[in-house]
């Protein structure tokens, strides 16, 4: 891969999400199955937010931010996922900025990258959690941080 002029810590963050992409994947969909499920059969939409940093993220917080019915998959230290359980675009949009709104004083002077994709956006659940993922990459390869964004 090439890495051109990314910072250290970026390179650091992009080069683990690459080197674990087959595991996150994998993780990503056993949970997004059960929610596309539901997607398809009473067209339940959902939102799958993934969220990397160069810092720590200490999720312990987050269980008091989402809703019962929404899933934080935590990767590690520096990347978690949820999935937004019944929400369109819009909503799964507001609800990652709420997040990351909560989120950036945790790891203040750091960069967060976001990738938010609703079920709409994609074929499948396994295209879904690939764009998702590619989104996030490309998002850290270009320096975009701390603006959730769909493609």
């Amino acid at each position: 891969m090439f890495y051109g002029t990314i910072a250290p810590m970026e390179k650091a963050l992009l080069k683990k999400i690459e080197k674990n992409y087959s595991r996150y994947k994998d993780e990503l969909l056993d949970v997004v199955t059960k929610y596309n499920y539901r997607y398809n059969r009473y067209n339940h939409s959902y939102s799958l937010v993934l969220f990397a940093s160069t810092a720590t993220i200490m999720q312990d917080f987050l269980l008091d931010l989402v809703r019962q019915t929404d899933r934080i998959v935590v990767f590690d230290k520096e990347f978690f996922g949820i999935v937004f359980d019944s929400v369109d675009e819009k909503a799964g949009l507001k609800a990652s900025e709420n997040i990351l709104v909560n989120l950036e004083p945790a790891v203040f002077g750091k960069k967060i990258f976001v990738s938010v994709l609703n079920a709409t956006e994609a074929s499948d659940e396994d295209a879904l959690v690939r764009k998702s993922l590619e989104v996030l990459i490309n998002e850290i390869k270009l320096g975009v941080d701390d603006i959730p964004m769909s493609q």
